[in-house]
């Protein structure tokens, strides 16, 4: 395979992922990652490396972000957003909308994997 077909490939994958996301869904991330006071991402093995660059990104777009499991973020709170990358999918608690994670009182948040 050339590296012209490999590219071509790449961009075929990259447009079915973004016709099978929901536009809705989308705008309702992208509102609960600027409205949030600080976000906090997680994820394992290369999940976790593709939730660094997302964090690095929105970090350059001058929002508060920090990786879990990093000495330097500090605890959520209400208003806060927890994002979390688990088997491709960004997931949050049952109860709780697309990307956002309700968060109250003093629980921990276990960074292993």
């Amino acid at each position: 395979m050339t590296l012209a077909d490999q590219i071509a490939q790449a961009a075929d994958e990259m447009a079915a992922g973004a016709a099978g996301t929901d536009p809705r869904q989308m705008t309702a991330l992208v509102e609960a990652l600027a409205t949030a006071n600080q976000i906090a991402a997680f994820g394992c093995g290369r999940e976790g490396l593709m939730m660094r660059a997302l964090a690095k990104r929105l970090y350059h777009l001058g929002l508060d972000v920090d990786m879990v499991g990093d000495m330097s973020c500090p605890p959520l709170a209400q208003g806060d957003l927890l994002l979390v990358l688990v088997l491709s999918r960004i997931r949050a608690a049952p109860s709780a909308r697309l990307g956002h994670l309700a968060f109250e009182g003093q629980g921990a948040f276990s960074s292993q994997c």
